[in-house]
């Protein structure tokens, strides 16, 4: 006779990581039309987890603990293991929502917004792609940007001078390379080495070549 297969029951630790294992990524499904941003729905964070929660034997308790105001308080939610109800997880959780406009509408949004993010973090859920299936495209588009930055200004050719003028009109993408690529080693060359008084005029490969020069200049006297 074959022995019989013992059901290996898994601990709560064990169960949390199979619903997180069950979730890739969140695309923000809402959108707020006064304001003009996209956001992921209370809903679709619950529907992410629900059917794993469920299949797993995992239930979660939400209990306010401290009120600090009428919309602000600490909260605990209770993960808790079916199968073992004695096997819990504790998480203390803080919950605010400020709606002056309708008072009595911003507890129910503090509980919302605070079992949200807290099943966002809890189980590490991205969330910052607008759609999960854009993600690919999005990082090409972020590379063809950086890309034409690139072809459109030869940064590195850039007099300290221009490359100011060039940081306060450009976009973010430009003036992430500009800091990059000048300002920083120029800050790191400039502790090192005294500026000459055409300084501005140079580009950073020029001050470079004139701080090697001056490395060069010190070590010839140091011989003397």
């Amino acid at each position: 006779m074959s022995e019989e297969k013992k059901e290996v029951k898994l601990n709560i630790y064990q169960k949390l990581l199979e619903v997180r294992k069950s979730v890739d990524r969140l695309g923000k499904d809402g959108k707020n039309d006064f304001a003009h941003f996209k956001y992921v729905s209370s809903t679709m964070v619950l529907k992410s987890i629900r059917e794993e929660m469920n299949n797993q034997g995992l239930i979660l308790k939400p209990d306010i603990v401290e009120y600090i105001g009428s919309s602000t308080f600490y909260m605990t939610y209770t993960w808790i293991n079916v199968d073992n109800p004695e096997e819990t997880l504790v998480n203390r959780w803080f919950a605010r929502a400020d709606d002056k406009r309708m008072v009595d509408q911003a507890f129910g949004k503090a509980m919302t917004y605070s079992e949200k993010y807290f099943i966002l973090k809890f189980f590490q859920i991205p969330t910052d792609e607008d759609d999960p299936d854009n993600t690919r495209n999005s990082k090409e588009s972020v590379k063809k940007i950086i890309d034409n930055l690139e072809n459109n200004i030869d940064i590195e050719n850039l007099t300290f001078e221009k490359a100011s003028d060039e940081y306060k009109k450009g976009n973010e993408n430009i003036r992430a390379e500009i800091k990059q690529k000048i300002f920083k080693p120029f800050e790191e060359l400039k502790a090192k080495y005294s500026l000459p008084k055409n300084y501005l005029k140079m580009t950073i490969k020029q001050f470079q070549e004139y701080c090697k020069k001056e490395d060069k200049n010190l070590k010839e006297n140091k011989n003397v």
